[in-house]
C-alpha cells in the first residue's frame, strides 16, 4: 500500500471528525488494521507458501524452505497456526485453539500438517 493509499484509507475511515475530536475507537482498530495490511507479509500469514505461487520469489523461497529444514529449522507451510484448519474461524485465537480441541480437529490433521510432522521426524531420527 503506498502512503497516498493508506492515507485516502485512514482520512475514509475519519470520515468528518474535527481535528479536536479523539479517536474513535472502532476508528483506530480500523486504522490499525490498515497498518497491519500495508505490509507484504499478510498474504504470506493466511495463505503460506502459496501466496507465492506464480511470483518470482517462489523458487528462492521454496530453496530456502529446504535448506532451512536440512538445517532443523520448519516453516509451517500453511502460513499461521490458523490455517490449519480453515473451517474455524480464527478471530480470536485461543478461542479457535478452544474450538480446534473440542471440535476435535486436532485428530484429522490435514496431508500438509502429516508431511510436515514426517519432515521433522525424519530429522530427528537422523540427529
Amino acid at each position: 500500500m503506498t502512503v497516498a493509499e493508506f492515507r485516502k484509507a485512514t482520512n475514509d475511515v475519519l470520515g468528518r471528525a474535527r481535528d479536536s475530536d479523539p479517536v474513535p475507537a472502532d476508528a483506530a482498530r480500523r486504522i490499525s488494521e490498515l497498518a497491519k495490511a500495508s505490509t507484504e507479509w499478510k498474504p504470506l500469514k493466511r495463505a503460506g507458501l502459496s501466496a507465492l505461487n506464480g511470483t518470482p520469489a517462489y523458487t528462492p523461497a521454496m530453496r530456502l524452505t529446504a535448506t532451512l529444514a536440512r538445517l532443523g529449522a520448519f516453516v509451517v507451510p500453511v502460513g499461521e497456526l490458523e490455517s490449519w484448519v480453515p473451517s474455524v474461524s480464527s478471530g480470536d485465537k485461543s478461542k479457535w485453539l478452544t474450538t480446534v480441541f473440542e471440535d476435535r480437529h486436532h485428530l484429522k490433521p490435514s496431508d500438509q500438517l502429516k508431511t510436515l510432522c514426517a519432515q521433522i521426524r525424519a530429522y530427528l531420527q537422523d540427529c
